[in-house]
């Protein structure tokens, strides 16, 4: 799961970094003057930035692919507690 999230993730911030990449080409004369005087900022942005592109798509993720996690569990709780149960003598004998 997180691995996924991670992939779109990247994929996404790729996508913003070359979207702005492009917007900002004026600036490219520019340059080594910005980044001198204002690269840990930047760096910081985009550290926030891809942390909440994580944030979201988890939470995303969670909400869509997650919805009958409780319902399964229900089930297996059943399971377990039933005596005669196969998956309980297999969890005992371990």
């Amino acid at each position: 799961m997180i691995a996924n999230v991670t992939i779109f993730t990247l994929v996404l911030f790729l996508v913003i970094a070359f979207t702005l990449l492009e917007r900002l080409r004026f600036l490219a004369p520019f340059r080594d003057a910005i980044l001198a005087t204002h690269q840990e900022v930047i760096i910081g942005y985009l550290v926030l930035l891809f942390f909440n592109i994580f944030g979201s798509l988890f939470m995303i993720y969670r909400k869509f692919f997650f919805k009958d996690t409780g319902k399964k569990l229900k089930h297996l709780e059943k399971q377990l507690d039933a005596e005669a149960s196969d998956l309980a003598t297999e969890l005992d004998r371990d």
